[in-house]
């Protein structure tokens, strides 16, 4: 009869360790992907985007969160993993800048980007927030990420849609001051013409 168990307190936390660390890895790896490709073509794509909006949103939080854990951890043993501080802003931080990256275009103007981070940033930490409230325990982690992710997602709609809007709206008012001096520089030859 033996009294030593198979499996060690140690080798248990080794093993949570490892899956901690390769989920933050994987985190980092998706934000380098989609920061490469918007580097490289100008804007994430079609493809990308809807995966790095959708699907990636999760592991950047779940990775935002675990990284935040060990910091404090390591650095900040004061302060409690169940914060609610820290469980809204560690996974909305690396939320927000996935789904900016997935976003963006290169091509577009500083106010435009701006007012996209901007919507990005409140939308991710407003649902956070709600999602947090949610439920409680270690589910609560999942319901912040999925809240941030959408609520992130639905405020960079409302900005592209208003960005359409602007444009359309400035491309009717050429449109009409074009055809106003058109019309203007037609009629004035043949004033002159008949006087």
């Amino acid at each position: 009869m033996s009294f030593t168990p198979p499996t060690t307190q140690a080798s248990i936390a080794k093993d949570i360790l490892r899956v901690v660390m390769g989920v933050i890895v994987l985190a980092a790896l998706s934000l380098l992907w989609v920061a490469l490709r918007v580097r490289k073509h100008g804007s994430a794509g079609r493809k990308t985007s809807v995966v790095a909006r959708t699907i990636v949103p999760v592991v950047l939080g779940l990775g935002g969160f675990f990284g935040a854990a060990l910091v404090v951890l390591t650095l900040w043993s004061a302060l409690s993993l169940a914060s609610e501080l820290l469980r809204i802003l560690a996974p909305s931080g690396l939320i927000v800048l996935g789904l900016y990256l997935a976003w963006t275009h290169r091509a577009w103007d500083r106010a435009t980007k701006s007012l996209g981070l901007l919507a990005a940033t409140a939308g991710a930490l407003l649902g956070g927030w709600l999602g947090f409230t949610a439920t409680s325990g270690l589910f609560a982690l999942v319901t912040t990420t999925i809240g941030a992710a959408a609520a992130g997602n639905l405020a960079l709609i409302a900005v592209s849609l208003f960005r359409e809007r602007s444009a359309r709206a400035a491309m009717a008012t050429l449109t009409v001051n074009n055809a106003t001096a058109t019309d203007s520089d037609d009629v004035a030859p043949a004033l002159a013409t008949s006087v």
